[in-house]
């Protein structure tokens, strides 16, 4: 029923086929032969299925990048900048692809390899600038979680001074209380 549940959703839907996708070009590679040739078509359809379907991800994509502004929220000014510039880079992929597509359909006069090259170079500073983000995140909860160990660190240790604390003063007043009382309280000499 999981299964049922993704294939529900726009995104489900675009796992689902782009991992079809590759599963079909992995399964074909550069072999030769009729049944290869047809799993490469079908990857081929795939890949065009999901190209038509991103001629509709403009405005979601728009409206995501509007909503995430300037990222005033981010606590790190380098996840910031690196956060826009991958939204612009994202944003930016959509028309060239279309462009790619428009040219390979003729809808207009343009040579659609240089476009779908360009999309592919887009694409992977996509990836870069994700795999940046990912980095620069890492670093700040690791940083994050060493400052923590750190606290934690100094307040056992602020414990363990305040216990060590305790236990002189108790040690010092059972001390006076056994030196100096001892004699008032059990004996019969009171002052």
């Amino acid at each position: 029923m999981d299964l049922v549940r993704v294939l529900e959703t726009y995104r489900g839907h675009d796992r689902i086929i782009r991992l079809s996708t590759y599963v079909c070009m992995f399964v074909s590679g550069d072999r030769k032969g009729l049944t290869f040739d047809r799993i490469r078509a079908i990857a081929t359809d795939l890949g065009a299925c999901r190209v038509i379907l991103r001629l509709f991800d403009d405005l979601p994509m728009l409206f995501y990048n509007l909503s995430y502004g300037t990222g005033s929220k981010e606590k790190s000014t380098l996840l910031r900048i690196l956060n826009l510039l991958t939204n612009i880079i994202n944003q930016s992929f959509y028309p060239v692809e279309h462009i790619a597509w428009l040219a390979d359909k003729q809808v207009i006069n343009t040579d659609s390899k240089k476009w779908w090259v360009l999309g592919v170079m887009v694409w992977a500073l996509s990836l870069v600038a994700e795999i940046l983000k990912q980095l620069v995140s890492i670093s700040l909860i690791s940083r994050k979680l060493k400052q923590t160990k750190k606290q934690q660190y100094l307040e056992s240790t602020d414990e363990r001074e305040e216990s060590l604390e305790s236990i002189v003063l108790y040690v010092i007043t059972t001390s006076i209380c056994a030196n100096y009382c001892y004699p008032f309280v059990f004996t019969e000499k009171n002052p």
